[in-house]
């Protein structure tokens, strides 16, 4: 069922994609890659409360990082950017979670940690017009 999800998933049919996925999930509760690929499936339906719990159910069995960054992004774009920020720390050190730790600590006030991530090698890593957006926010104040 896994296999099955993963094809739909990468061919844009998520309602079969989440549905396979599911199938796999009662199969194999504890795996934490069928509950990942399941909580993604339903992010793209835009069902963010059953895609959040089948995350953070995949996070608590493997604590992967990828799952971390999946649900930092989830927490941002709800408005729980300190709660982004728990899951964002134990994220790989890529540039779309350094830009989203910087965009939680811009929305908390944050300002000495936002400079403080600026002078970082992972900071120097993003993308030109990114970087200049974020320390003219900090100028900004």
């Amino acid at each position: 069922w896994n296999l099955l999800g993963s094809a739909y998933y990468t061919k844009g049919e998520f309602a079969l994609s989440a549905e396979a996925y599911g199938k796999a999930a009662e199969i194999k509760p504890g795996d934490g890659d069928v509950q990942k690929n399941l909580g993604l499936a339903l992010a793209e339906l835009g069902e963010t409360e059953k895609s959040e719990a089948a995350l953070k159910k995949s996070f608590a069995l493997d604590g992967n990082a990828d799952t971390a960054f999946f649900l930092g992004k989830l927490c941002y774009n709800a408005g729980r950017y300190e709660e982004a920020l728990s899951y964002l720390k134990r994220a790989p050190d890529a540039p779309e979670v350094i830009e989203a730790t910087a965009q939680c600590f811009y929305q908390l006030d944050m300002l000495d940690a936002l400079r403080t991530l600026t002078e970082t090698t992972a900071f120097a890593r993003l993308p030109a017009e990114t970087r200049e957006l974020i320390v003219r926010s900090l100028a900004e104040g």
